[in-house]
């Protein structure tokens, strides 16, 4: 694994497992903490550290495989793709799941509306 990077699970934030080992990866290419070239930590490593099943980050890293991030080598392990016509798309694409993930968290923490807040939000950002 790493060093510089701590992938930890939240079972408290409302997000599957896989979908946090995406997002704490991705955010680790994209700030450079993992360049072209290195490898990731093997399906086996990681799921015993963070005491998930391996398909849950066999999951996590074929996602981040389609997104273009990682090349997994059969045999050999993944491996960050050199992605710099990627990061720009992938940063915003970030930010956007996010939000929404804050805000779905939020929604289903509280049992509001979900219809009525999208109306209002539709409102609000002057798409009705």
């Amino acid at each position: 694994m790493h060093n510089n990077l701590q992938i930890t699970i939240d079972y408290k934030n409302g997000l599957p497992p896989y979908r946090q080992i995406i997002n704490q990866i991705t955010r680790a290419i994209l700030a450079n903490i993992y360049q072209t070239h290195d490898s990731l930590p093997s399906i086996r490593e990681l799921s015993v550290k963070l005491g998930v099943a391996p398909l849950t980050v066999a999951k996590a890293y074929l996602h981040l495989e389609q997104l273009g991030l990682v090349k997994t080598k059969w045999g050999k392990g993944s491996f960050v793709t050199d992605n710099r016509k990627l990061k720009h798309k992938t940063r915003q694409a970030e930010i956007e799941n996010e939000l929404i993930n804050q805000v779905s968290t939020m929604i289903r923490q509280t049992s509001l509306n979900h219809k009525r807040i999208l109306k209002r939000l539709k409102k609000n950002l002057n798409m009705a």
